[in-house]
Formats: C-alpha cells, sequence, structure tokens
C-alpha cells in the first residue's frame, strides 16, 4: 500500500490544523530566560538552532519539561487515587501517589490548553486518533525504516478500517499493491520482529551506558576514552550473545556504529 493511497484519509479536515507552524525543537528550563525581578515575564528563548517549520499538527507537543510517560490520559480526563489505596502496601501506595500527582500536572497542562489554545487542543485531539499513529510512523521511515508502517498497515487492512480504504474502488494500481501487499505479508512481519529486534538491542546498550552513549555520534571531550572503553565493552557483550557464527561476528563487527 503506497503512502500516498491513504494520506487523504489520515489529514485532519480542519485546514488550520495543516497551518505551517515554527517550533522550537528543545524547549525547556535550561533555554528559558526570565526577569529576575518578575519571574512570569519570559525575556529570552535561547537554541534555535534546528528549529523547523511543519505542519501545526506535528509541531504540538506536550511540554518537555513536564517529563511524564506513564498511563495516558484521555481527553480531559483527570486522574483518580485508586479506591483501594488504604489495603495496599506501604510502597504501593507511594507509587500509586506519586503518579496520581505526575498525571494531575499532565491533566492542568491539558486543561489550561483547552481554556486558552483551541487550535492546540484541537490538534491533541487528532493525536489521540489512529490517522495520527500513521502519519508519525511515516515520518520515522528514514529512521526505522519501512517495517512498522507496512505491518501496521496490514494490521488496518485486516481489520477492515477505513483508513486503509480506497477512495476510488477501480483504482487498479491502488488494489495490486493492496494484493501485493498482503501476499508479502509473512516477510513483512518477519522484517518488522528484526526491526523491534534491533531497537530493542539499541535501547539497552542506549540504557546501560546512560550518559557515555553518543547521541547522534558525539561525546563530551572529557568523556572520550571513558566511553569508548564502555562501547568497546558492550560490543564484545552484544557479539558474545547474538553471533552464532563467525560470520555473524564479521557481520557485527562491520555493522557496528561506534567504531572510529
Amino acid at each position: 500500500m503506497c503512502y500516498l493511497d491513504i494520506l487523504h484519509n489520515l489529514l485532519p479536515h480542519d485546514p488550520t490544523l495543516l497551518r505551517p507552524s515554527l517550533a522550537h525543537p528543545d524547549f525547556h528550563m535550561a533555554n528559558i530566560f526570565v526577569n529576575p525581578d518578575n519571574p512570569s515575564e519570559i525575556t529570552a528563548i535561547l537554541d534555535w538552532s534546528s528549529a523547523e517549520i511543519a505542519p501545526l499538527l506535528v509541531q504540538t507537543k506536550p511540554l518537555d519539561m513536564i517529563d511524564y510517560e506513564g498511563p495516558q490520559l484521555n481527553g480531559l480526563e483527570r486522574p483518580k487515587l485508586p479506591a483501594d489505596l488504604k489495603a495496599r502496601s506501604d510502597v504501593e501506595q507511594r507509587k500509586a501517589r506519586i503518579l496520581y500527582l505526575q498525571q494531575s500536572l499532565v491533566a492542568l497542562y491539558r486543561t489550561l490548553i483547552h481554556k486558552r489554545s483551541p487550535e492546540t487542543w484541537k490538534c491533541f485531539e487528532h493525536q489521540d486518533k489512529p490517522e495520527f499513529e500513521l502519519l508519525t510512523i511515516a515520518r520515522r521511515l528514514l529512521h526505522e525504516g519501512e517495517a512498522p508502517y507496512l505491518a501496521r498497515i496490514i494490521e488496518l487492512i485486516e481489520e477492515g478500517s477505513d483508513m486503509v480504504a480506497l477512495s476510488d474502488a477501480t483504482d487498479r494500481p491502488s488494489q495490486a499493491r493492496r494484493a501485493a501487499l498482503l501476499a508479502d505479508k509473512d516477510g513483512i512481519m518477519k522484517y518488522w520482529e528484526a526491526s523491534q529486534a534491533g531497537s530493542d538491542v539499541m535501547g539497552r546498550i542506549r540504557q546501560t551506558l546512560g550518559d557515555l552513549f553518543p547521541e547522534q555520534g558525539v561525546v563530551r571531550h572529557d568523556q572520550y576514552d571513558e566511553a569508548k572503553r564502555a562501547l568497546g565493552q558492550i560490543k564484545e557483550k552484544m557479539i558474545g550473545e547474538f553471533a552464532r557464527s563467525e560470520e555473524d561476528r564479521a557481520a557485527w563487527h562491520k555493522s557496528w556504529p561506534f567504531d572510529d
């Protein structure tokens, strides 16, 4: 299924959500200067390198400074403490209260957006839909390959979703691509599983190295030697875990992205 075949089903009908918008790529507290005599007054926003112009729907994101990745709230939903909170252990009660406070901050932010910025709220609403999921996956094609996108398309076709319905039933080229996609389901799903496994391995490497992980291939000068040693150790660990032959080992050595 060609991406352009279904693009018209994924985009919002409200043209304001597709309006070109400029967004700061790294908006956090360290890049915000305020008036010391009036902290609510912003005097400067720094680090505009890598800023881009894209549709408002794409640029609208939760504030990075909220830093919440737990269970998501729907719409203007308010968080609630578990009804059986007092029956839980002290550790579980503490976890529940921390989650409640984190979700309360998210709920407050979403409520403020709903009242003060209707267009931004419309973006949030569209982002909760499966259509936006496909748009997001498609934006990562150059980084993650076609497997996640094609696997999700196959799932939607088999579910009978309107998102992947053709606009014209007589569009034979599009129907041919759809049939070819379903015929190659096993190969695509195998490719997707391999892609997921690769992402999981990279996630393990990132978590193990912590601050030493070379984001975009760069490490701090004073951490270079330490990072190089750590990467060498993790490389041998990965090869020992996954290589099943000398050919596998050679492939790992050739494709390892962190050598000089």
